[in-house]
């Protein structure tokens, strides 16, 4: 009976960690952990999946974190990731010019292709090329992340146009951009359009 006791409340207690590890983040040096250390936000920047070993986002512009979801908003497109493991999926509306750019055998944590992601996420990712279909509180927030981070996006093209000595690198680099600014304006259009409803 004692035995019995004795597991039950070690059970609670490990549950109990579990939940806590789960529901905070968690801060060392230059990067942020969320979800159990399962995700890793490095220099509030670039965005990866520890498990799978993928990037949702390798430039982030803004995020906003909101249990059980964090949404993010940079050069790849707008991703809203659900923390809690094995319930739901992460959507990923796509800047298609970006990951034209990515050649599909690569494979790394801090740049992924789209066929890494749906490879490692098998059916919890959902990749999108518009708006459409998502409700309007994520359309929202997606609108203030375009809007926080407006500024990081224009200082991003400046980053790379300085680094870059390249002219193709640079060139995709600048069609990236354009394809975001594409995606921004199909964003505009899903917000106008809910507005006038």
């Amino acid at each position: 009976m004692r035995n019995t006791k004795i597991l039950v409340i070690f059970s609670l207690l490990i549950g109990l960690c579990v939940v806590y590890l789960q529901m905070n983040t968690f801060q060392f040096e230059h990067s942020t952990y969320y979800a159990a250390f399962r995700y890793r936000f490095k220099v509030d920047r670039i965005f990866t999946d520890l498990w799978t070993k993928t990037a949702l986002e390798s430039d982030c512009f803004a995020y906003k974190y909101e249990y059980p979801y964090i949404f993010l908003y940079g050069i790849g497109g707008y991703t809203k990731v659900n923390l809690i493991p094995f319930y739901g999926e992460t959507i990923k509306v796509v800047n298609e010019t970006y990951y034209r750019n990515i050649p599909d055998d690569l494979r790394s944590d801090v740049l992924s292709s789209l066929s890494q992601l749906n490879e490692s996420y098998l059916w919890g990712i959902e990749i999108r090329y518009d708006f459409i279909g998502l409700p309007k509180r994520d359309i929202d927030i997606f609108k203030e992340l375009q809007r926080k981070g407006s500024e990081k996006k224009v200082n991003y093209i400046k980053r790379k146009s300085y680094y870059a000595s390249d002219k193709k690198f640079m060139k995709e680099y600048i069609d990236s951009e354009k394809g975001l600014d594409m995606l921004d304006k199909k964003l505009e259009g899903i917000t106008l359009e809910l507005e006038n409803k």
